[in-house]
């Protein structure tokens, strides 16, 4: 069996809660159906494992089931139609001890009655009676917090009869060996017959206790020279076989035995006389040990995480073997004892299953739920922050737990990985400091801490949420850059400085273009009227009066002189 069980489905219920939350109120039931079956030996037969959320909706469940080896064996597994589509532990079973244990989930909310969680197929080994046993079942809400809803299991029963049975479906086996009629003329010796070799297949060794009840067929060596053949069975080791066949077969088939210690004597008879008598022994028992309940020294609820279990029952016919234990999901503990120091275990509900085996394989099995307290949380009073992947100072984590105890520092990325691990024992006060000189990558980070004590007891984990990041190059008040940020600002700031400078260029040479186009215009202008005057000139100088040349000289020598204060004022404002 997987040694998986609390830490693996305790994470897999808290995942499957994530996806919604809904009231838990309502019960769920699990049951196996049919309740009852009456099969033949070598019959199959299957039960089917069914839900019934009473309107709730859940998300996960999971389980033992439990049944006599001796009597019925599990042969196959189908969860082709489970209202379940992905499993963390695949329905796994463990035939030597009778069990087979599942982890089921769906991350879509189920809801509904008699529902198929698991088809089981089952063989009949041997006559007698088992049950098929729902233990340590646990259905889980759709929540948001995983809660256990489970109230009521239904179990069913099995009876395994020797006659009668017909199987439901044909079978490949090969037919059960019948003793054979023996037609020679036996040899003359001059010996008494040796002792017979007897061997009997349903029961190949005589000194073992078997639980399944069948035809007993015996079969012997039959040497050449034997005449007849004497086959008796009953309660005496030292039985006498008195009469003899009249015909000569190599076995015979004695019947269906009782329970209990049976003989089978076989003597063989010859032309000298009588052989020695071979005594076959044969030990049946069907019946499983008495039913008995387990008790937990410490309590049902406790800080002790090694906590002890105590249990005891008998079986009146062939003796108590051992016991089989299993906490959770954890691997089987075998012991011949009543007694069990269970191994650590963390805080948080947990269940027992143990199995008494009598010699013939029988078994009976009984339950029991339990909580496992947590001790006093530490407190985190300190970690470095800000904390920088590349500068040399380490990783203080600083606080405070149960005196002379060990706190358990892990340090987890946020995909849940390990980063880095430590331990260190408090103080009398309870004070503890840790410095960790591990690199950090840049990310998110959450420090988690545990105070265990001697006995490995835990505490439920304190928490403290941390970013590590590059050490800042430019600081402006609390405005803060790293190398990457300082090179990028760099870089913007060039970009802004290119794109700044090209359109300002461009900017002063439209500025430019358009004071040239408009002292073009001007000068146009005053060319235009200087023109004007030298004509007023040519008119007067035609004329013969001195004053009209006088007057329109000075007007040409004043228009000329705006012109030379206009060109020299427009050619300096050209450049700004």
């Amino acid at each position: 069996m997987k040694n998986i069980f609390k830490l693996s489905s305790v994470f897999f219920v808290l995942f499957l809660s994530l996806f919604s939350a809904s009231n838990a109120s309502a019960a769920s039931t699990m049951t196996i159906s049919p309740a009852s079956n009456k099969v033949g030996i070598g019959q199959e037969f299957s039960v089917t494992l069914l839900m019934d959320t009473a309107g709730q909706k859940i998300n996960a469940a999971q389980g033992i089931i439990s049944y006599s080896p001796g009597v019925i064996q599990m042969v196959s597994i189908d969860n082709s139609k489970s209202i379940f589509n992905f499993w963390v532990e695949d329905p796994t079973i463990s035939k030597d001890i009778g069990t087979m244990s599942f982890i089921g989930g769906n991350p879509n909310s189920v809801s509904g009655e008699k529902m198929t969680i698991l088809v089981m197929k089952f063989k009949a080994m041997g006559i007698g009676n088992s049950s098929i046993k729902i233990t340590n079942a646990v259905v889980s809400a759709d929540d948001g917090l995983g809660t256990n809803v489970l109230s009521v299991t239904n179990d069913a029963s099995v009876v395994v009869s020797g006659t009668g049975a017909v199987p439901s479906t044909p079978t490949t086996e090969a037919p059960v060996a019948q003793p054979q009629k023996i037609e020679r003329i036996p040899e003359i010796i001059k010996n008494l017959p040796s002792a017979p070799v007897v061997s009997v297949k349903l029961y190949p060794d005589n000194k073992k206790w078997y639980s399944q009840i069948g035809e007993t067929i015996v079969f012997w060596n039959l040497p050449k020279d034997v005449t007849s053949v004497a086959v008796s069975a009953d309660n005496n080791p030292n039985g006498i076989p008195f009469e003899f066949g009249k015909e000569l077969f190599d076995g015979k088939n004695i019947g269906i035995l009782n329970e209990g210690i049976s003989y089978v004597h076989v003597r063989f008879k010859n032309n000298i006389g009588l052989g020695q008598i071979s005594n076959y022994k044969i030990s049946l028992d069907k019946t499983s040990p008495l039913d008995f309940k387990i008790e937990m020294v410490e309590g049902l609820k406790t800080d002790n995480p090694t906590p002890t279990i105590t249990f005891s029952t008998q079986d009146n016919l062939s003796g108590l073997e051992s016991y089989i234990v299993i906490v959770d999901r954890q691997a089987p503990v075998k012991t011949t004892t009543g007694e069990l120091k269970l191994s650590l275990l963390e805080p948080g509900t947990h269940s027992v299953l143990v199995k008494a085996f009598d010699n013939a394989g029988n078994s009976t099995d009984s339950s029991l739920s339990f909580e496992i307290l947590p001790i006093a949380s530490p407190e985190i009073k300190f970690v470095t922050q800000p904390f920088f992947s590349d500068s040399d100072n380490a990783l203080l984590v600083r606080g405070s737990g149960l005196p002379n105890t060990i706190s358990l520092i892990s340090v987890k990325k946020s995909d849940g990985t390990i980063a880095t691990r430590a331990s260190i024992r408090t103080d009398e006060a309870g004070e503890w400091e840790y410095s960790f000189s591990d690199t950090l990558q840049n990310g998110d980070y959450t420090v988690f801490v545990r105070s265990q004590d001697d006995r490995g007891a835990l505490s439920l984990p304190a928490e403290y949420k941390m970013v590590v990041k590059s050490k800042p190059v430019l600081k402006i008040g609390a405005f803060e850059l790293n190398l990457s940020g300082v090179v990028f600002l760099l870089i913007v700031l060039l970009a802004l400085s290119f794109f700044g400078g090209y359109y300002f260029y461009k900017f002063k040479q439209e500025k430019l273009s358009n004071r040239v186009f408009i002292t073009k215009q001007d000068i146009t202008k005053v060319t235009d009227m200087i023109k004007s005057d030298l004509e007023d000139l040519k008119k007067a100088m035609m004329t013969k009066e001195n004053f009209d040349d006088k007057f329109v000289l000075k007007k040409l020598e004043e228009n000329i002189s705006k012109i030379d204060k206009y060109i020299q004022k427009q050619v300096g404002n050209i450049g700004k």
